[in-house]
């Protein structure tokens, strides 16, 4: 589930984050929770404070998996009319951003 898709659950999403969940917040989260008996941990959403905790577990959970795989790798690119030397600085500024910075754009993408 997208958090744009559902108003609701971004407003609850963004008080959770800021520590300040209301009674209403609680149990919308708590009518959404289910038993760890029965659904594995990897069919589950899971919900973490920050974008750092989300890629530790994105991370893991990818090197978990036994299966061959490969990683793609970005190679971006700047078009348009410029000074070759300005594409540069551009493509130079923006190759060590984290996922984070680049609004969810990752370097590299393992598949499996």
């Amino acid at each position: 589930m997208r958090q744009k898709d559902d108003r609701t659950f971004a407003e609850a999403l963004n008080q959770l984050s800021r520590g300040r969940l209301s009674p209403e917040d609680t149990l919308f989260f708590q009518s959404r929770q289910t038993s760890k008996v029965g659904h594995p941990k990897n069919r589950c959403v899971h919900l973490y404070k920050d974008n750092k905790s989300v890629g530790q577990y994105n991370t893991s959970a990818l090197n978990s998996i036994q299966e061959e795989s490969a990683i793609f790798s970005a190679i971006d690119i700047c078009q348009g009319k410029g000074k070759p030397e300005w594409k540069r600085s551009l493509l130079d500024s923006v190759k060590d951003l984290t996922t984070a910075e680049t609004m969810g754009l990752p370097t590299t993408l393992p598949s499996s």
